[in-house]
């Protein structure tokens, strides 16, 4: 099919790619809660491969993975955002959860869960900020 059908019902698409430098309100954080039982929260941090999405189309199984997996429509950033820079961060908003899963890595069972009503014009789900993650091993810094 064309690339349009891909677009067809979306009002608009808008890629957004700037530097600014915003005071940031003080968050606040939920420690005792998988990302994906939370959805409620209206931030969700994605700390990311450099690549969005990271591993979701090959063998990846964990957080970045399984996010992608509960909300399909994040599908769509892997075609717009090249590789994020190390001060860099992608803003996703409105990608529903349409799945619901089961344990974590290579043990994750999905299962279908539709959204029961239609996409409204504001914005549903969490938005959710994608960073790349910087590697850190258990005794970096504590040296």
């Amino acid at each position: 099919p064309p690339l349009s059908s891909i677009f067809d019902g979306v009002e608009r698409v808008e890629v957004k790619r700037k530097a600014e430098t915003v005071p940031m309100p003080v968050p606040s954080f939920v420690v005792d809660q998988l990302i994906e039982d939370n959805s409620e929260c209206l931030f969700h941090a994605d700390f990311a491969n450099a690549y969005i999405g990271g591993g979701v189309l090959g063998d990846g199984a964990v957080q970045e993975e399984i996010l992608f997996c509960l909300r399909p429509e994040l599908f769509t950033s892997l075609i717009f955002c090249p590789m994020l820079g190390e001060s860099e961060a992608l803003q996703i908003m409105g990608a529903r959860a349409m799945v619901k899963s089961k344990g974590y890595s290579k043990d994750t069972t999905f299962s279908l869960s539709l959204p029961t009503s239609p996409p409204s014009h504001y914005c549903e789900g969490p938005v959710i900020f994608a960073v790349d993650a910087l590697p850190f091993r258990r005794g970096d810094g504590f040296d």
